[in-house]
């Protein structure tokens, strides 16, 4: 029946409620949602008046690229994940293993952002190909390094491309400054094509 459904999708809900602070504390949840309301006021003021600062790169990056509150968010944690040790250590409470405790998933993603099983659901489309993300190269999906066997798409990996992170954390020049060996991906090689072309008596 539909009432039975309903029951089951909020047990689905109580069931996937993480518990975020120390063992035995009870989390104000209406007093860390007006913390929030608090400083997204202040961040929005900011906006309003960017000073000397200017204008936050990812904010003008969601501007030009239309992207909604939740795609920011998505950027927001991805960069978070990818440099910020603090971050990482608060989405590794979040795996069930250890295996896979560093990797940012879909389904990782979505149980951090999304308030309900329901909204859960919604925010799916974000990560289609179709969607904003992914058509414009901003984060890639693929599969886990230790997958369960299953195809959904709340198991797939997201990175954030390389040049959209440095973008927007500031780190345009840091490939220059990378020592040699250490990201190879990072840095234009600097060989010269004398040093890689066959002497004439080889060839």
């Amino acid at each position: 029946s539909s009432e039975l459904a309903k029951q089951r999708v909020k047990t689905m809900d109580v069931e996937e409620q993480r518990d975020w602070g120390p063992k035995g504390r009870r989390v104000n949840t209406a007093e860390l949602q007006a913390k929030v309301r608090l400083i997204e006021g202040r961040l929005a003021l900011r906006l309003r008046r960017p000073g000397k600062l200017g204008t936050p790169r990812l904010e003008g990056l969601c501007s030009q690229l239309k992207l909604d509150a939740f795609e920011k968010s998505v950027l927001l944690l991805a960069c978070g994940n990818t440099i910020s040790p603090v971050v990482k250590q608060l989405l590794a409470q979040t795996s069930s293993g250890r295996f896979d405790a560093e990797e940012l998933t879909v389904g990782r993603i979505l149980q951090v952002l999304a308030a309900s099983f329901h909204e859960q659901v919604e925010k799916r489309v974000y990560f289609y190909r179709s969607g904003t993300l992914v058509h414009k190269g901003l984060v890639r999906l693929g599969a886990k390094a230790y997958s369960r066997g299953t195809d959904d798409l709340t198991e797939m990996k997201l990175s954030l491309d390389r040049r959209v992170l440095d973008c927007l954390v500031g780190l345009d020049n840091e490939s220059e400054q990378v020592s040699d060996g250490a990201s190879a991906n990072l840095y234009a090689p600097s060989a010269q094509l004398a040093d890689v072309v066959l002497p004439e008596a080889v060839r």
